[in-house]
């Protein structure tokens, strides 16, 4: 019987101090914890859920792109077959077969009714990220010990790898994580069905991997790949029972090879002439692939280059590249790990290999997607030393924080440099959505006779100044080769139109990092295109960057001076109409000006739109050439109507309606002195300017 507490009252169990209550929520919480690290399901859950967070993170941005560079050529010839087709016709222009990926596509455009830019980038998105949990899942079986954190590192590495983003946000690259998923797959399902019975799980392996050629050719590999990881992955297992378990694999691809070279195509296939010449090119190649190999510490080799005034990039790359490579296999053998890193460097050298013997060093140089898949060799190689050796407590330690510290230092590096890359496509959607807005906001001028849009400075192909990595460049293409805007606009908004390009350097921003697309004009030569064009779109430089703005037209030509009109110019030019509009969204106005020739000037003129506070104080100006500059008044004719639109953009935004003015005129350009400007009366306007009325929104 417990004793009476004193003054009668009841006993109340007594708290453990403080350092005992820490102790046992310490190890109460450790336990949960080990007990969650030791359960597969929530080891692969955990994996799943990082890696997707992750992948989302850096590549959402694609989801918003619209459809661009090859995605156009591939996708008009899709529209034209059926799914049926697909696998017994080639491709005009095309000299490889790969009807898995048109298959796929063709799916999606039946599913959606549609051409969609951001279902077509979801799937490719979503195969890279299936790619990293396979690798993931493929290491996480392997590993000897600390099998989460070793998986996961592998896959973070995969999913971040610099030189893969070519590979994941075009649409038109899907071939290669597909043709990587079949491998990655295939891999995955022999290793988890070794030792228990091989049906269905390991017929489904064999039919991922024969199937993988039909995605790119790459797929030819799906084999080799397997036979590589499986010796790797049990060194110590008979080579009777290897031969037993891989020769179907091996028989699979022969067969999938014969079929996947008797099918239809437009050219040679496998160009195998090239293996033995260009040997330049594959020394060239054999140099980007080691560079992409080693992307933690390549990009170094700038620097290195830049240090040792080397002209030679194979030098610097090799001098940071080998020693790097040949430091990391040291930790690798410390760590007991060498046949990890044979089976990494075994892995990214076969992916290479076909890139390296068969194509030329110009398009390797603009096609960073070729590496995806040997960046899985990549991510293997420098993430396999984060499991511990199983030697010294010391050593383990010092194994662990080294490789912890590269893939996380790799992991945010990739992570940068994607997110660099991504302005760039998204200056290219921007461009493309741009251009649906700019022509269809403003209504061609001589409906009937004119009906194509001239585009002048559209961007061709987005580039980086200064590429991280020194071999390769670094840019994004709006249109392939032989390929018309009007096919671009068709497929992305469901439209026809007609354009036309042409490239004016006078009104190119001089620090542009994008290339125009058409031939290069002068002022003269360019009002010929002008002339025969509905309606006229340019590229400014805005306070927001790259702006494609509706800037004019030539209404009419030959025409009699009319009655009515607003104001006259300098005895040369009748100013028929003028009206203003704002756009609130960008803090705009934007001024349209309707002009006729009524006396030719060959006199250099600039016209100005200014707009003007109730102080009289001048608050924004756009004074220049005529259609953004590109249309001087000095090369109209006698009897032309021209519309000029341009644009006032306002700091900070525009003031209160009502508040400010807008006046327009012009001024010898040489002299800065104002025409005269003069009202139908002949009265002349106050500071030779014309107001400009408010137009209905």
């Amino acid at each position: 019987m417990k004793p009476k507490p004193p003054n009668g009252s009841i006993a109340e169990p007594q708290p453990p101090s403080n350092g005992a209550t820490t102790s046992t929520l310490r190890g109460s919480w450790r336990t949960r914890f080990g007990a969650l690290a030791r359960n597969p399901k929530a080891q692969t859950i955990t994996i799943i859920a990082v890696l997707v967070c992750a992948g989302l993170a850096c590549y959402g941005f694609a989801l918003r792109l619209p459809l661009f560079w090859d995605d156009i050529f591939q996708f008009s010839w899709l529209d034209s077959v059926s799914l049926g087709q697909i696998w017994t016709m080639p491709v005009t222009g095309l000299n490889y077969f790969r009807p898995l990926a048109f298959s796929l596509w063709k799916i999606l455009r039946l599913l959606q009714g549609h051409w969609d830019g951001g279902g077509q980038h979801l799937m490719t998105l979503a195969l890279h990220l299936v790619n990293a949990c396979l690798l993931a899942g493929i290491v996480t079986h392997l590993a000897p010990s600390r099998k989460m954190a070793t998986g996961l590192a592998t896959g973070l590495l995969f999913l971040l790898f610099p030189f893969s983003f070519q590979a994941v946000v075009p649409v038109n690259s899907l071939m290669h994580p597909l043709s990587a998923c079949l491998i990655l797959a295939a891999t995955l399902a022999y290793l988890l069905s070794d030792g228990r019975p091989r049906a269905p799980l390991r017929i489904i392996s064999i039919l991922l991997a024969g199937l993988a050629i039909f995605a790119h050719e790459n797929g030819a590999l799906a084999a080799a790949m397997v036979t590589l990881t499986a010796v790797c992955a049990q060194p110590r297992k008979p080579p009777k029972r290897l031969v037993a378990d891989l020769w179907p694999y091996w028989i699979a691809m022969f067969v999938s090879l014969a079929l996947w070279r008797s099918a239809p195509r437009a050219g040679n296939p496998l160009p195998l002439d090239a293996i033995f010449t260009q040997l330049e090119s594959r020394l060239q190649n054999s140099t980007y692939f080691l560079q992409a190999f080693a992307f933690p510490i390549s990009f170094l080799a700038r620097e290195v280059k830049s240090a040792a005034s080397t002209p030679s990039d194979s030098i610097a790359l090799l001098a940071v590249c080998i020693p790097g490579i040949a430091a990391w296999c040291a930790v690798a053998l410390r760590a007991r790990r060498v046949t990890y890193a044979l089976w990494a460097i075994g892995w990214a050298a076969l992916a290479a290999l076909p890139s390296i013997a068969m194509l030329s060093f110009n398009y390797v140089l603009e096609s960073p997607r070729l590496v995806y898949l040997a960046s899985v060799g990549a991510a293997i190689f420098w993430a396999i030393p984060s499991a511990p050796s199983g030697g010294s407590r010391t050593a383990d330690r010092i194994n662990r924080a080294l490789a912890t510290l590269v893939v996380l230092a790799s992991a945010a590096w990739g992570a940068v440099y994607i997110q660099k890359r991504a302005d760039l496509y998204d200056r290219l959607g921007s461009a493309i959505y741009q251009l649906r807005d700019a022509s269809e906001r403003s209504e061609p001028c001589a409906q009937g006779v004119r009906r194509d849009t001239l585009l002048i400075n559209y961007p061709a192909w987005f580039y980086v100044n200064q590429p991280e990595y020194l071999v390769g460049h670094d840019g994004i293409t709006t249109l392939s080769a032989d390929q018309k805007l009007d096919d671009l606009y068709r497929i992305n908004f469901g439209k026809a139109r007609r354009f036309t390009t042409a490239v004016l350097p006078d009104i190119l921003p001089r620090d542009a990092d994008f290339t125009g697309l058409g031939d290069v004009q002068t002022q003269d030569s360019l009002q010929t295109p002008i002339r025969a064009a509905g309606q006229v779109i340019v590229n400014t430089l805005g306070a927001d960057g790259m702006v494609l703005r509706y800037a004019g037209c030539l209404s009419a030509e030959n025409q009699s001076a009319p009655a009515a009109y607003q104001a006259i110019i300098g005895d040369r030019l009748l100013l028929l109409h003028s009206e203003y509009r704002t756009d609130p969204a960008r803090g705009d106005l934007q001024v349209t000006l309707d002009w006729h020739v009524q006396a030719p000037d060959p006199e250099d003129v600039t016209v100005f739109a200014q707009l003007i506070d109730a102080t009289g104080r001048l608050i924004a100006q756009a004074d220049g050439y005529p259609l953004a500059g590109a249309s001087p008044s000095r090369l109209w004719r006698l009897g032309d109507q021209w519309r000029d639109v341009r644009t006032i953009h306002v700091e900070g935004g525009l003031p209160r309606e009502g508040s400010y003015r807008v006046l327009a005129g012009a001024y010898v350009t040489a002299g800065a002195a104002r025409l005269h400007a003069y009202d139908p009366a002949g009265r002349r306007l106050p500071d030779d300017a014309v107001v400009v009325a408010a137009g209905k929104q």
